[in-house]
């Protein structure tokens, strides 16, 4: 018989070959299983107690951690749709890590509100703009690349959650972002800041299955005040709720 760890042919049951059979394996779609320790597997398969899957940044603790991070979303509540986002900062990645290309491999924005609930999770794929003649994609500047900008100015809201720009400058591997976002849907209230930001600048280069540690992409989880970076709410209506983070 079979059970996820022998096959009827007395075979080791085992996806992702890492050497833990699919039964006793939290991550069995990657060999990275969590390596930061976060919840998420890189892999969409996921096994209790993790959480999710789809990791965005599987770097361990203490690297990719962003300097000077500043997270603004405005208009939170309801209505729905007419939310604001704006991230700005910047973090270091690996001198012989993978090549940026996010014109061809997209990056991947996701935010975890305090009890690792997704806030957002966008994949904004590559493509030089214009793309099939729209006004939307990717621009890189720099030989060899160093500066690239996203923008949609093609969709009403931009179409993916209310992203409309991205710009990415890279020197000496120090990465610094900043990303826009309106009319998005967020769905973000008091009591569940702080948040957790990640940002991966390859965001399809890697499949499933690859090596801990290879992702170019950085962290950041935001505190409570007074701590820093933190978190803190402001605002009165609910839907004039605003929250900023640095």
């Amino acid at each position: 018989g079979t059970d996820a760890c022998c096959s009827s042919g007395c075979a080791l049951v085992d996806s992702d070959h890492d050497g833990i059979c699919d039964r006793d394996d939290v991550c069995p779609a990657d060999t990275d299983n969590d390596s930061d320790g976060d919840g998420f597997c890189i892999g969409l398969a996921f096994t209790p107690p993790k959480i999710g899957g789809g990791d965005p940044c599987s770097r361990p603790p203490g690297t990719g951690e962003w300097v000077k991070p500043r997270l603004t979303m405005t208009r939170l509540g309801a209505p729905a749709g007419d939310e604001k986002l704006g991230l700005k900062g910047a973090f270091t990645i690996s001198s012989d890590g993978p090549t940026i290309a996010p014109e061809t491999f997209g990056v991947h924005l996701r935010i975890l509100d305090r009890a690792q609930n997704i806030v957002v999770d966008e994949h904004v794929p590559g493509g030089l703009f214009p793309i099939g003649g729209q006004r939307i994609g990717w621009k890189v500047a720099g030989t060899p690349p160093r500066k690239w900008t996203y923008s949609d100015r093609v969709n009403t809201p931009p179409a993916h959650n209310g992203i409309a720009k991205i710009a990415i400058a890279e020197k000496a591997n120090v990465i610094a972002v900043a990303v826009g976002g309106v009319n998005g849907t967020y769905g973000l209230a008091p009591g569940q800041e702080p948040v957790t930001v990640d940002f991966e600048l390859n965001d399809t280069a890697f499949p499933p299955g690859a090596l801990p540690g290879v992702d170019q992409c950085g962290e950041v989880a935001f505190k409570l005040a007074p701590s820093i970076p933190s978190c803190q709410f402001s605002g009165g209506a609910l839907g004039n709720q605003k929250l900023i983070c640095r």
